[in-house]
């Protein structure tokens, strides 16, 4: 018994643990990020709300979707355009692609040019935050084009 608590405390004092909780941590995350079920048992078992009170970078919550990270800042910018979140954002290529459907469009983030992107499904508009700011063109192109206009959150 005293040399497991002797371990014990040898491991806690060289980083051992913590450094096995920061590997579980990224492992859940990208996990959750991937898999639908998996963030839902994650969160069915507690996880995001520890995350949340240890403050790390929240995890959605299926049952309750909500805009994250790329996608949280997009919808500041441009409001109801952009409706509410029918899904957790969801990889969708190995690359690193993600969308996110929601009540009027889709939210979707191409990891090779790091902007998150959304359009409106019944009119093609398309709104994305890039170096320039926030910028809106309408058509099929799906990355920004040169030609896109910066605007503001109100359209002007």
């Amino acid at each position: 018994m005293g040399i497991a608590v002797f371990g014990a405390m040898w491991l806690s004092a060289n980083g051992v643990f913590a450094g096995l909780l920061t590997r579980a941590d990224l492992a859940a995350t990208e996990l959750a990020t991937t898999n639908a079920t998996a963030a839902d048992a994650l969160n069915l078992l507690g996880f995001g709300r520890i995350r949340s009170a240890a403050g790390l970078p929240p995890i959605c919550d299926i049952h309750h979707p909500s805009f994250l990270y790329g996608f949280a800042a997009l919808k500041v910018q441009i409001g109801a355009r952009m409706g509410d979140p029918l899904e957790c954002e969801r990889a969708i290529h190995p690359s690193g692609d993600t969308h996110q459907l929601t009540s009027v469009g889709q939210a979707y983030y191409r990891r090779g040019v790091n902007i998150p992107t959304f359009v409106d499904s019944s009119t093609s508009d398309h709104w994305a935050l890039t170096d320039r700011g926030l910028v809106h063109w309408i058509g099929d192109v799906v990355d920004p084009p040169g030609t896109a206009i910066p605007t503001t959150a109100d359209g002007g």
